[in-house]
């Protein structure tokens, strides 16, 4: 809807960029809290939001360039650009959008212990799979291999490597203390 403004190259690339975010951010990231991605969709992501800024800075390959190299030279300005403009890559936002929904989502137990989004968080978490995988080599009961993917494995992963002992959900009940990580989260 906005590619006609976005990919003008009468307004400056910084201007677009700015509004590239505050335009386009909001609509793509609508609910991305409650994903679960794998690492392979996460790249796709990123590589969404590469692709689109390629569009907007209208990236031609040069006579006798291959397409490694052109790879090679966009990627390089599109991250100076992030940087410069301070903008975060797409994976990572998604990250802390996820990171955000999981603060709330443990602390619904302070203000509703009752309500059903906090006892499906509760029940069969990332601690009871790792304890039947660990009884069963790996396998449930039926004989199957234990693959249950939730979408707090990034959190349980996180966790465990920054911060072990503790559990995250129990981290997340200081309200600021979550934010701060959040933040910090690359």
């Amino acid at each position: 809807k906005h590619k006609s403004v976005l990919c003008s190259k009468a307004c400056p690339l910084s201007k677009r960029i700015t509004y590239f975010t505050r335009i386009v951010h909001p609509a793509f990231f609508w609910c991305t809290g409650s994903w679960n991605l794998r690492s392979d969709q996460f790249s796709k992501v990123r590589g969404a939001q590469r692709n689109m800024i390629r569009k907007m800075c209208h990236f031609k390959l040069r006579e006798s360039e291959d397409l490694e190299s052109f790879m090679k030279r966009t990627n390089q300005f599109i991250n100076d650009l992030l940087e410069r403009e301070s903008a975060l890559t797409w994976d990572i936002l998604v990250r802390r959008d996820v990171f955000k929904w999981a603060g709330w989502t443990a602390r619904l137990r302070s203000f509703d212990p009752l309500r059903i989004t906090y006892n499906i968080l509760l029940q069969k978490n990332w601690d009871w799979i790792q304890s039947v995988a660990s009884q069963n080599n790996g396998r449930q009961l039926h004989g199957r291999c234990l693959k249950i993917w939730r979408w707090e494995a990034l959190i349980y992963k996180y966790s465990r490597e920054n911060y072990p002992g503790t559990s995250w959900v129990d981290m997340a009940q200081d309200s600021y203390e979550w934010t701060q990580l959040v933040q910090n989260l690359l």
